[in-house]
């Protein structure tokens, strides 16, 4: 950058870079190749950390994730009165990545997606993810 004064003097300053900020037409997001589809997960077993989300990535390195939020398959924010999955105890502050189920006694087929929040208010809906909760038969105890 050039800064002229008035008698003619000359100042130059740079490099700087120009962050217009995460909006769509600045950046674009790429799901994870790690990202999970379908968890298979048996009654009886430790509800904590039931399922691992694997991020988005922003084509911009200054957009952060801010939150992870589990919603129904359609992308609805689900209370959590009827949550079947909530962030692990260990995420106490946002980004979460690890979520655990609330109960898991029946054969369940429980369906979600998640949305991502990253800096500037930008959001990222996941692809639809399961968990496959199964009775365990193979015991004939």
């Amino acid at each position: 950058m050039k800064i002229s004064a008035d008698g003619g003097s000359n100042a130059y300053f740079g490099d700087f870079r120009l962050y217009v900020g995460c909006t769509t037409s600045s950046t674009s997001f790429t799901n994870s190749a790690s990202f999970l589809t379908n968890v298979p997960f048996v009654v009886g077993s430790d509800l904590k950390d039931a399922y691992t989300f694997y991020p988005p990535t922003a084509t911009l390195s200054y957009c952060t994730i801010e939150s992870n939020v589990i919603t129904d398959s359609d992308g609805n924010y689900v209370s959590n009165d009827t949550a079947k999955l909530m962030p692990s105890s260990d995420c106490t502050v946002q980004p979460c990545y690890n979520f655990s189920l609330v109960e898991a006694t029946v054969a369940e087929f429980v369906t979600f997606k998640v949305l991502t929040t990253f800096s500037g208010g930008m959001t990222h809906f996941s692809p639809i993810a399961s968990i496959t909760i199964s009775v365990d038969n193979t015991n004939t105890d």
